[in-house]
């Protein structure tokens, strides 16, 4: 029990899973059986109500997720193409999708609990498994899918959901949105943890006022000048990534994305209201006791985002190197091309995993965003300790000083001509 933050609460999650397996003798024997698989298994239910809650209504799976030969395995995407296409058709198959998903995402997350792989690796392949998903549910429909947000950059944590936005081509708006329906119904079928993948679709033009699925005409009037498009829905593109549809559109789509994104270097003016949308956030979403908004607060996850994406509108149209869609990975081109000088780079790089490690441990425990510090004092112990920390104090005396230090980068950049100057 030496290594449970939530020695007493994991027991009981323990009796609970027990109750749902079979007899009490049942489980006593499987767990004598297989103790390597029991010490997994304890150190899961201290980390996630979600997973047991899952394990509590699907006892049967416990054994394909938890078995060493299996939280080792690494499927690639034509393995889960195969997974997802050999069940395909079969009846039940919505039913078997959800639990599929569920379980490749628990083995995920088991993988990263006991260091089988990193945070990096585990975002990869949480968002390898959506790709793979939505590849195999419009196969066909002549649609192009593309990932923005965090699932645009291959960041997907336990519980995210799928900012996505739905393209055809001109004048198939109307046809392209039975494919938006059908990827819906797919997903939407709800279990112990909700839907396999929630969609959120707001980043279209217009909203949810707009139609379920655009076109690159479409896009490309509503970003002329004067025509309704803002800078931070210009911003939000830069993580725009295609995951599925006909090669061709994909081609437009790319380069109008890169027509209004690098076309020419982000002006003053633009920098000004990233910065101003970026005051905005912190203001609405970053309030509470200091560094307990990790995600919107001074020095938070926006922070480093913000002036990730800053920077690339600024100079990706001089460098294509520097138009990756992910935050680590832009964080590395921009570092490479000299444009963020060492020091700060490196500062910023370690901050972002620090905030991302406690985003991640706060999602697998409660399979939802996480934006927020825990404020009861019992959770925060156990966040500490999940991160390596022997208590609460020593956790978040780091935590600001990390949030200190990237904000000091942050404030030091009132123009990004200027930046390139820190050491």
């Amino acid at each position: 029990l030496h290594e449970l933050a939530r020695p007493l609460g994991t027991l009981a999650r323990l009796a609970r899973f027990a109750e749902r397996y079979g007899t009490r003798r049942q489980f006593l024997g499987f767990c004598a059986e297989n103790p390597k698989l029991f010490r997994v298994f304890s150190i899961l239910c201290d980390r996630s109500e979600a997973v047991v809650e899952l394990l509590c209504a699907h006892p049967e799976i416990i054994e394909e997720v938890l078995r060493p030969e299996i939280l080792h395995r690494r499927r690639n995407a034509r393995d889960l193409d195969e997974d997802i296409s050999a069940a395909s058709g079969a009846p039940g198959f919505t039913e078997w999708l959800w639990l599929f998903v569920r379980a490749e995402q628990v083995r995920h997350a088991v993988g990263g609990i006991l260091g089988n792989l990193e945070p990096e690796e585990i975002e990869a392949a949480m968002t390898g498994l959506a790709d793979a998903v939505l590849r195999h549910l419009t196969r066909g429909s002549g649609v192009l899918i593309v990932a923005l947000g965090k699932f645009g950059g291959g960041e997907l944590a336990f519980g995210s959901d799928l900012d996505l936005l739905f393209v055809a081509k001109d004048g198939g708006e109307a046809d392209a949105a039975h494919a938006v329906d059908a990827v819906r119904d797919a997903l939407g079928q709800g279990g112990p943890l909700g839907p396999a993948f929630a969609l959120d679709l707001r980043l279209r033009p217009h909203g949810l006022a707009g139609p379920a699925a655009t076109s690159v005409a479409a896009l490309d009037a509503y970003h002329r000048p004067g025509a309704g498009g803002q800078m931070w829905e210009r911003q939000s593109l830069v993580r725009a990534r295609v995951v599925a549809g006909p090669a061709p559109l994909a081609a437009s789509f790319c380069a109008f994305r890169d027509r209004l994104l690098y076309g020419a270097p982000a002006s003053d003016e633009e920098i000004g209201e990233i910065r101003a949308m970026r005051a905005r956030i912190e203001k609405e979403l970053g309030g509470g006791p200091p560094g307990a908004a990790f995600k919107a607060g001074a020095g938070g996850l926006a922070d480093i985002e913000f002036l990730v994406q800053a920077f690339q509108l600024r100079s990706g149209h001089a460098d294509p190197g520097l138009r990756v869609t992910g935050t680590r990975g832009a964080l590395r081109a921009l570092a490479a091309a000299g444009m963020v000088p060492r020091g700060p780079a490196e500062h910023l790089r370690g901050n972002y995993e620090f905030l991302r490690r406690i985003e991640t441990a706060l999602r697998l425990d409660s399979n939802r965003a996480v934006s927020a510090l825990p404020a009861d004092t019992d959770e925060c112990e156990a966040l500490a300790r999940w991160l390596g920390f022997p208590n609460a104090g020593l956790f978040m005396s780091e935590h600001l000083r990390r949030l200190s230090e990237t904000r000091l980068i942050y404030d030091k950049m009132p123009s990004l001509l200027e930046f390139p100057a820190l050491s």
